[in-house]
């Protein structure tokens, strides 16, 4: 039986990119992989389970967290929103997970905690805001939040830092060098762990890896860079996502296609229906004629994308039959073009997927 609406996930182009990352940062580096939000969408415990080689795991929240202990998931994890109660504190230590520490409320939570509860510290992230303004502690408040972190005893010593870069991807580097200069002079002088690389500045920004890096989409071979595609600075796509032919049809001058009837044939055509829609994840505010890719060759989209089929253009590909299997994105067209044409970013069309599409996960020899 052919498959329906498919992410087919290379696992070892995942590790051709960690490698890559390994050999950019260097072997002395750590690196911590960012498997946020389902690991951008390509499995969560999956993709951890394959992640053998990196030094730590960031996750977004402790559900996540949880969910990789529960796998079985020993590696070191990383809560990067770390907690906002007392039980989701005493969670931490129970699965001995890091958590990044952001503001005062989680500080006083820390001192509060019943210190005969625990048997092993905790480590903690402290992140300091250079010009995000997200999460973090202000350049004003870091001192006395690093010396109240520093006094409490369930606290792992020392502390490492870190903090996020907001514009890391914009070729003017203004901006990101001030926040790197910040967090340098803020942290030079501490012990401890720093970590300030996302994909983009681990890509643009050597003099700022520090200890630590945390690459996220560039680990599933997708470029951080608005204009640029992964393949086109050594990475390898991750995810092939698919869906089959569901009908063909033989379409007249004057036809319109789909709900609205936005598309009319102008001659005779040969049309297909496949079997995916904004109900499984791609995206219904596509621009007209965008591209996929079937049998070696591009066809266009004709008419709106409806909630479980798109139509294609299948003019001249008379070898094309019902069951055949049209790439929405992958190798051979880069999530970034489709992105592009959505009016969005790679990251939203990768973590929009539904339970619908089911996954299929590949390791190939390189």
């Amino acid at each position: 039986m052919k498959l329906g609406v498919t992410a087919s996930i290379d696992l070892s182009a995942l590790n051709h990119n960690i490698s890559f990352v390994r050999k950019r940062a260097g072997e002395h580096r750590e690196i911590m992989a960012m498997i946020k939000s389902n690991a951008y969408g390509h499995g969560l415990v999956a993709i951890a389970q394959e992640m053998t080689s990196v030094d730590r795991l960031g996750v977004a929240t402790i559900d996540e967290a949880f969910s990789l202990r529960q796998a079985g998931i020993s590696k070191p994890i990383v809560v990067m929103i770390g907690f906002i109660f007392m039980e989701e504190l005493k969670l931490l230590f129970h699965l001995q997970v890091e958590t990044v520490i952001h503001s005062i409320e989680q500080i006083k939570l820390l001192e509060r905690f019943d210190r005969e509860k625990v048997s092993t510290p905790l480590k903690v992230w402290l992140k300091v805001d250079t010009g995000m303004h997200r999460l973090g502690f202000s350049l004003k408040d870091f001192p006395q939040a690093y010396r109240r972190l520093s006094q409490i005893s369930i606290i792992q010593q020392p502390i490492s830092l870190a903090t996020h870069l907001a514009d890391a991807d914009n070729p003017d580097l203004l901006f990101t060098q001030t926040q790197i200069k910040l967090f340098d002079r803020l942290t030079h002088s501490l012990p401890g762990k720093k970590s300030i690389c996302n994909s983009a500045a681990v890509l643009a920004y050597p003099q700022a890896f520090y200890h630590t890096v945390r690459p996220g989409i560039m680990l599933y071979g997708i470029s951080p860079f608005p204009g640029k595609v992964g393949s086109a600075l050594g990475l390898k796509p991750v995810m092939q996502f698919s869906a089959p032919i569901i009908a063909i049809n033989r379409l007249r001058p004057g036809d319109k296609v789909g709900y609205g009837g936005t598309w009319q044939c102008q001659r005779q055509i040969r049309a297909g229906v496949v079997g995916v829609g904004y109900g499984d994840g791609y995206p219904r505010h596509i621009k007209p004629e965008t591209s996929v890719w079937c049998k070696g060759r591009l066809c266009s989209i004709l008419g709106r994308v409806s909630m479980n089929m798109i139509v294609i253009d299948l003019s001249d590909q008379d070898n094309v039959q019902i069951g055949d299997s049209v790439i929405l994105w992958g190798d051979q067209l880069p999530v970034e073009k489709i992105a592009c044409s959505a009016g969005t970013i790679s990251y939203e069309l990768l973590t929009q997927l539904t339970d619908r599409v089911k996954f299929n996960y590949l390791k190939n020899d390189e």
